[in-house]
């Protein structure tokens, strides 16, 4: 592990060569990011970097063209503003909010590019309630999975470094960053200029429209002490509307002696105001069930301001004293008291707290992270342990690559399986394989064949590569259902799963699926009018697997072609190699002879499992009601399930 707060070394890294950073700045486009926490975060990081490292360093903004466009202060941040990334040596691709945005732009698989990424927190996870649909919760495991293929984190604190560690692997080299806190925060520095009046004495909450901010507990607890803070009121910074302050009227309840008269809520303010605002306040309260880092802590603290914090994690970290129990608003009623009427309980908190936030000045936290950063090199890592209750041990770069392939498999009665089978002696030389399936009973690696586990068995942090190999038969169930859960890298063997979808999950849920992709209402009709004529089906049904997946890759042009016209995103073509012994057996002078027919007849053939051998009888039974006299040729292990429908129409 790398440590942000380390003493300063004396000597500094000398660049001899300029190094390429591509900064993937899409949450610098984003209005939901980029005058947020992250987006601020980030722009602050970016800045920070020391004059004679930036004079050595190139910084290229990766920008999505489907996305607003950067400022124009953000955009004197970079030498450089593309939307492709074509890297050169040595460069770094840096990723400001990987677990929300995912991965745009890729470093091709063994170049030197060194990938890095910001994790801000994993409250995502770690707090109930606030991912309240399916698919943003795809997205968020499938980008904190992705996170392990990085070769450097930067947590933003001690506390999300801690779960950087237990949710995605202590062995990923890490440096804990902080924030940057603006120098127009610090007391020393700050223009005396506010937008707001505030009221002569008055506590200050700065917290976001979120449940985990907790600011019912700051309001009950100002309610609870009316009769001490007469005259005092109550002011709550954050953006809340009409809407979101009646919701914090009702959650806090009508049991509660709250004079909401006195209760101001105000909307973003600027940060001259809201510095004006910690420095003239009773206190600062901080209320939070959870953060990764708390901006106002800091930003107080530089004001010259005192705080009162929760002792979540995250604040244990940047305050020792004094802290409440975000769920008791008695604790937080007494430390209120204090402040306002103990001088010496005053001067203790300002004294424990003075110069808390200078460690987080732009200045102090460039020299001590982005040396790092730019002389970081990819090497395998010292230590042998990866999260907490894994059990396993950490993969060193440069070992075989582990890879699973989750995937039907034999004795599965399945083409697709059959050609991963027939595909792993030649991944065995180059990787240690295993497959999860249902039905291949458990063994052990041998030379020709991989491992085999069931799902339940896998444990993910062990495999450097995870690949979901999805098909249109019911057997790809258990695939498809890992994979929307988890999300990752997809084998994808068919153009469309319209039928998957059909047979395997229902008519409603098919219908339902494809108006999602229409725009329109779709009905049971309408899927009827499908089946019977392919040729009207108006989309491939892909869409739950092209958003699941990180990366897809496709074995045809044209499947190629599907994916990127219905779905805008680029598949990775890999063609289906062929044995020489298929290639022999395919060739037209050794072929021909072979079935002992002639090049002008009608020839049926089949090549099937006994699972859809139903579906090309029924084509041929076509053939026979027009009388048309044809040779009908079966190869694979339908041929006894051929012969008894071909029995049954003699006798009919």
């Amino acid at each position: 592990m790398l440590l942000a707060f380390e003493p300063q070394r004396k000597g500094r890294l000398k660049m001899h060569v300029k190094r390429t950073v591509y900064v993937d700045a899409r949450c610098l486009q984003q209005a939901d990011y980029r005058n947020r926490g992250i987006g601020r975060h980030f722009r602050g990081l970016l800045k920070a970097i020391p004059s004679d490292l930036r004079s050595a360093t190139k910084l290229v903004a990766l920008v999505d063209p489907a996305e607003p466009i950067l400022s124009l202060s953000d955009v004197a941040i970079f030498d450089e503003l593309t939307d492709r990334f074509v890297p050169v040596d040595n460069a770094i691709l840096f990723n400001g909010a990987p677990l929300n945005n995912g991965e745009r732009w890729r470093a091709t698989p063994g170049s030197d590019v060194i990938r890095v990424g910001i994790v801000h927190d994993f409250i995502a996870h770690d707090f109930p309630g606030l991912i309240r649909s399916d698919s943003l919760a795809r997205s968020l495991l499938r980008n904190t999975l992705e996170l392990r293929s990085y070769d450097l984190l930067l947590p933003n604190s001690q506390t999300s470094e801690n779960r950087q560690k237990a949710l995605v692997s202590s062995s990923i080299a890490s440096i804990v960053t902080g924030i940057v806190v603006k120098d127009d925060f610090f007391a020393s520095e700050r223009r005396e200029v506010s937008q707001y009046e505030f009221p002569d004495r008055f506590f200050l909450v700065t917290a976001g429209d979120n449940p985990r901010k907790n600011v019912e507990t700051a309001i009950k607890a100002f309610g609870r002490g009316a009769s001490t803070f007469d005259g005092v009121h109550l002011i709550i910074v954050g953006g809340y509307d009409w809407a979101a302050q009646a919701r914090v009227r009702s959650s806090v309840g009508p049991t509660e002696a709250v004079d909401w008269s006195r209760v101001h809520f105000l909307p973003h303010v600027s940060d001259d105001t809201l510095a004006d605002g910690y420095r003239r306040a009773v206190a600062t309260i901080v209320s939070s069930f959870i953060e990764g880092f708390s901006m106002p802590i800091v930003e107080a603290i530089a004001s010259g301001g005192i705080v009162i914090a929760s002792s979540c994690e995250a604040h244990r970290e940047l305050v020792e004293f004094p802290l409440f129990d975000p769920k008791s608003a008695d604790e937080l009623v007494e430390l209120m008291t204090s402040s306002l009427n103990d001088s010496a309980w005053r001067a203790k908190a300002t004294a424990l707290q003075k110069g808390g936030a200078d460690r987080f000045r732009s200045e102090a936290i460039g020299d001590r992270v982005w040396p790092q950063i730019l002389s970081f090199r990819r090497s395998a890592p010292s230590s042998t342990d990866v999260g907490p209750g894994t059990g396993v041990s950490a993969r060193r770069r440069g070992d075989r690559p582990n890879i699973l392939f989750v995937t039907p498999y034999p004795p599965e009665a399945t083409g697709v399986g059959q050609l991963h089978a027939e595909g792993m002696p030649a991944f065995l030389e180059r990787a240690d394989v295993t497959v999860a399936t249902l039905k291949a009973p458990r063994r052990a690696m041998g030379v020709t064949h991989p491992r085999v586990i069931r799902p339940d068995d896998i444990i993910f942090s062990d495999y450097d590569r995870i690949f979901y190999v999805i098909g249109n038969s019911l057997y790809h169930t258990f695939v498809h259902d890992m994979l929307l859960e988890r999300g990752g890298e997809v084998i994808l063997h068919d153009s469309r799963l319209f039928e998957y979808y059909l047979n395997v999950r229902g008519i409603e849920r098919t219908a339902k699926m494809a108006g999602a992709a229409l725009g329109r209402q779709v009905g049971q009709e309408e899927v009827s009018a499908w089946v019977n004529d392919r040729r009207k089906l108006p989309t491939p049904m892909l869409d739950e697997v092209v958003e699941a997946s990180s990366r897809l890759f496709v074995f045809t042009p044209a499947q190629q072609q599907v994916v990127r016209q219905f779905y805008g995103k680029e598949a990775i073509l890999q063609p289906i190699p062929c044995t020489s012994a298929s290639r022999n057996l395919f060739s037209r002078p050794v072929a021909w002879p072979r079935p002992g027919t002639m090049s002008d007849s009608i020839l049926t053939c089949s090549i099937s499992a006994p699972s859809v051998w139903w579906t090309r009888a029924r084509d041929v039974m076509k053939l026979c009601c027009f009388w048309i006299s044809f040779e009908l040729m079966v190869a694979g292990r339908s041929c006894i399930s051929w012969a008894r429908a071909i029995r049954i129409w003699k006798r009919a």
